[in-house]
């Protein structure tokens, strides 16, 4: 349970501040999106196609910031200046949530639902 916790203190919001939904697709590569949208979309609408654009990437071999090819065109330099950027940030938000530890409310709830 402590790494499930960890994994969402650490990641699951933090990126969303320097990146959104489609740059992320493309920062870790298109590959697994496509699998997942094949599985979830029946859950979420009517339809079980993955959009169009994305079979294409994905059957071009597309990795996003990886290889140059994905949602966004990159150029050598701003796919760099990506991953750069990106371990900074990390970095960063790692700093800040280890200045929060876990069990902060455990001792006062900030609620008392009794």
């Amino acid at each position: 349970m402590e790494d499930a916790d960890k994994a969402f203190r650490y990641d699951a919001g933090s990126w969303i501040t320097l990146m959104g939904l489609f740059r992320r697709m493309d920062y870790i590569g298109l590959t697994d999106y496509a699998e997942i949208f094949k599985n979830i979309f029946p859950q979420l609408s009517n339809t079980d196609e993955v959009p169009a654009v994305m079979k294409q990437i994905v059957k071009e071999n597309g990795r996003g910031i990886q290889n140059l090819n994905g949602l966004y065109n990159y150029t050598p330099q701003e796919a760099a200046d990506w991953e750069k950027a990106f371990a900074a940030f990390n970095e960063d938000i790692f700093k800040l949530a280890a200045m929060y530890p876990a069990n902060i409310f455990e001792k006062e709830p900030i609620i008392n639902l009794t």
